[in-house]
């Protein structure tokens, strides 16, 4: 890759940093986060494969802005608010990591980039539509009432967004390079790893996650006094694991 190459892809994400701080979708820390990887990409895979990183990235802040008003009982305490380097990264880093095996290895890595974005969409959505439209919310271990928006819920409204989520992703498999001679079999592999990725969040924010008695009494993901799960065990620790432990399943499972 030549100097001018170079020089260009580094001028795109200062402009693309400063862009998304302007418009309040990434904090200053999130921006850089978020243009070490789309970096990482671009020069070991190749620019194409920013397709599934901005549509998850545009898609979710879309909704955001979107239920932004109605989404005042978030999920945690970032929910709504400009994306900072943690989020990035818990988003990300899985899939940096099968980037950076891809570039060693030579191993095509196409399915499960797409799988790891798909499981971090389909959350994403999940998380947005089925906080605004408040329906009816049971806590994924027990199946008993929650509230909308609480880690480990699981609700029609957010369950059908998450699918969309992973299927909007899994979607880009007709444009992007590599795709098999199978894409409507590829399309529904992806899009049930990442529909799944979604409920193994659930279960590990029902299970591990912090909760806090909130000021009305009620527990939530926020609030002063800690009463059940791990303390350290925070939202965005929640999504890395979870897709992590998806992506790893995906990779054990198809190679």
């Amino acid at each position: 890759m030549g100097i001018i190459t170079i020089t260009g892809w580094s001028s795109a994400t200062v402009l693309f940093a400063v862009v998304t701080i302007r418009l309040k979708a990434l904090t200053w820390d999130g921006a850089v986060a978020a243009s070490a990887l789309g970096l990482t990409v671009v020069f070991l895979s190749g620019p194409e494969w920013l397709a599934p990183l901005f549509a998850f990235f545009g898609s979710s802040v879309f909704l955001g802005k979107v239920f932004r008003r109605r989404n005042d009982r978030a999920s945690d305490t970032k929910q709504g608010l400009p994306r900072d380097a943690a989020q990035v990264l818990c988003n990300g880093l899985p899939y940096a990591a099968l980037v950076i095996w891809s570039a060693f290895t030579h191993r095509d890595v196409g399915m499960y980039l797409l799988i790891t974005m798909a499981v971090a969409t389909s959350d994403t959505w999940s998380s947005e539509v089925g906080t605004a439209l408040r329906g009816r919310t049971l806590n994924i271990i027990g199946f008993k009432p929650v509230a909308p928006g609480r880690s480990g819920g699981v609700s029609v409204a957010g369950s059908a967004a998450g699918i969309a989520g992973a299927l909007c992703i899994a979607m880009l498999v007709l444009v992007l390079p590599g795709a098999t001679a199978t894409p409507l079999k590829d399309i529904a592999m992806i899009t049930v790893f990442g529909f799944s990725g979604m409920l193994v969040d659930s279960v590990l924010g029902s299970l591990f996650q912090a909760r806090y008695s909130m000021a009305d009494s009620s527990i939530g993901d926020r609030g002063e006094q800690f009463v059940g799960g791990l303390r350290w065990m925070t939202n965005d620790l929640v999504n890395l694991l979870s897709n992590g432990i998806t992506t790893a399943g995906a990779v054990w499972l198809l190679v």
